[in-house]
């Protein structure tokens, strides 16, 4: 249960995670990102476009699957801890 519920959320995360990363580069070394060609641009400012507007259904999915996952993970805890504590 607590790798189902750690898998629900991961691809919305992980992209996330992914482009957050790749537009902090690009912003560290001087450059403006061009959400709309996923590119670092040395030359011109481009505007920020949210993620959600970016990938609408990520951002759909995301909150439902998350709570999801985490309710699995409470109840895989709790039954793990169960478990544990009877076998001791």
């Amino acid at each position: 249960m607590i790798l189902v519920g750690v898998a629900l959320p991961a691809p919305a995360v992980t992209s996330y995670a992914n482009e957050f990363f790749v537009v902090d580069r690009c912003l560290d070394i001087g450059g403006s990102y061009d959400y709309s060609r996923g590119v670092c641009d040395s030359s011109r400012n481009h505007p920020y476009v949210p993620f959600s507007s970016r990938h609408p259904h990520l951002a759909r999915t995301a909150v439902p699957l998350g709570t999801a996952g985490l309710i699995l993970i409470i109840i895989g805890a709790a039954v793990f801890g169960r478990a544990s504590w009877r076998v001791a």
